[in-house]
């Protein structure tokens, strides 16, 4: 009972306050975190005023532990609308990304942190990335399963994510199958898959799982998660929220990307590697025009995918790990 009367108590203290900051993000885990650095901005343009930030219910724990709002409120929460009208917000904003726009405007090549910025009205404010720390008792939790699973205190093992994404950012299932067998029987580095086990947008979509690999798929929280990258030695995945996860918590990244273009969404930083093949259509969802592919259908077969070779992903992958 405590626990949901906490957040009611805090808001009743902002209101005393004054007139607060809600910013209000759903969509996607990774479009969360890319935002927060601007959230930071924009508390820093407001000195001394509270912010509020709502979010998707699954994503509030998360978020919470980033620690950047005064007050975290899943957006389920009944009352909410009346709840805006009690605080009177001096500014309440959803922002939107260009593609999510009524109509749809093309995406352009700059950062994702630097799209929320501008949609904040922060793009002139430095932007340092928030870094997340997993909680002792999700470290805990992690540890204990990874011994059940038969692996050693200190033994270095990667997280991987294969999805489930939108068809036009799978890798094929066959790739990785390749690179999990690479790893784990000539390089002896363990793999445990991680992540939902279907598509939030489309129930249809499952995770593709891999062969011989730790089965974490849907049964971890995300705080969970959190600490499991936090202890692994090295996350390769698809262009996702658990991408993004995996830079907050400071883990060695190596992302698959073909229709988006890495250098909008990783951070610059050695430990994050993106990697893409060499055809025509390379990024196409930076089109000028507006997206080729987007979200199910290609005309060029996915080959930016399908096209990424596993020699490549193994490379990366070891380099990340020594």
């Amino acid at each position: 009972m405590l626990t949901s009367i906490v957040p009611w108590l805090k808001l009743a203290f902002l209101r005393v306050r004054g007139r607060p900051l809600i910013v209000e993000r759903h969509g996607g885990l990774g479009d969360l975190l890319c935002m927060l650095p601007a959230a930071v901005a924009l508390r820093d343009k407001h000195p001394g005023t509270p912010l509020i930030l709502v979010t998707a219910d699954a994503f509030a724990p998360l978020a919470s532990l980033a620690g950047v709002a005064d007050c975290v409120i899943p957006s389920q929460t009944r009352g909410l609308s009346k709840l805006r009208l009690w605080l009177a917000p001096l500014l309440d904003i959803y922002p939107l990304l260009p593609d999510e726009q009524t109509p749809p405007l093309p995406r352009s090549r700059i950062h994702l942190v630097a799209e929320f910025a501008k949609a904040l009205g922060v793009n002139d404010a430095p932007l340092p990335p928030v870094k997340l720390a997993a909680d002792p008792a999700s470290i805990h939790s992690i540890i204990a399963k990874l011994r059940k699973a038969g692996m050693q205190e200190g033994e270095p093992f990667a997280v991987a994510h294969t999805g489930p994404t939108w068809p036009v950012k799978q890798w094929p299932a066959s790739h990785w199958a390749d690179l999990a067998h690479r790893l784990q029987s000539h390089h002896g580095v363990r793999i445990v898959q991680a992540g939902a086990d279907m598509h939030a947008g489309d129930a249809s979509m499952r995770a593709t799982r891999i062969p011989g690999t730790v089965d974490w798929v849907g049964r971890l929280t995300l705080r969970e998660t959190l600490a499991l990258m936090s202890l692994s030695k090295c996350f390769v995945g698809v262009d996702s929220g658990l991408l993004h996860l995996a830079c907050s918590a400071g883990t060695p990244v190596v992302g698959l990307f073909g229709p988006t273009d890495p250098g909008c969404f990783l951070p610059s930083r050695s430990e994050a590697k993106g990697l893409n093949t060499k055809v025509n259509c390379i990024g196409c969802h930076h089109n000028p025009e507006g997206p080729v592919h987007w979200k199910a259908g290609c005309p060029n077969d996915v080959r930016c995918m399908s096209e990424l070779s596993v020699e490549m992903v193994v490379k990366e992958c070891l380099a990340m790990l020594t």
